[in-house]
């Protein structure tokens, strides 16, 4: 047996899930789905969904958005290269990636995926 909403939830224009729906239109309107091409060290924008970093000339770093204040922002970073060096992700600040300052890897097609709680990055 299949279970079924009958009708959508209802919500006061004041209730959580109303104002949790608005937010996450807003945040799609915002950031958006954006990719980015890099071969350089980079400071990620809000705009900034995908990153796609090349480290053929050496080790890089995405320094990330501040995670305050942008609960849900999702970031994804991939080494889109065969090379050795690493890229690393560093949140700015005082914030961590899941209480580490940074986080980082070398192994080419290997995303580094991270959501913001509204103070910290958590690896996902």
């Amino acid at each position: 047996m299949a279970w079924q909403l009958s009708e959508p939830p209802k919500a006061e224009a004041d209730s959580f899930a109303a104002k949790d729906w608005l937010y996450q239109v807003w945040k799609f309107l915002k950031f958006g789905s954006n990719t980015t091409a890099v071969s350089v060290d980079y400071s990620a924008k809000m705009e900034d969904k995908y990153i796609l970093m090349s480290c053929a000339g050496g080790a890089r770093s995405v320094t990330l958005p501040f995670a305050t204040g942008n609960r849900g922002k999702e970031i994804i970073i991939k080494k889109t290269e065969a090379s050795g060096n690493a890229v690393t992700a560093t949140p700015r600040g005082t914030e961590t990636i899941d209480g580490a300052a940074s986080a980082s890897t070398a192994v080419r097609a290997t995303p580094i995926r991270l959501v913001s709680d509204n103070s910290n990055w958590h690896l996902w």
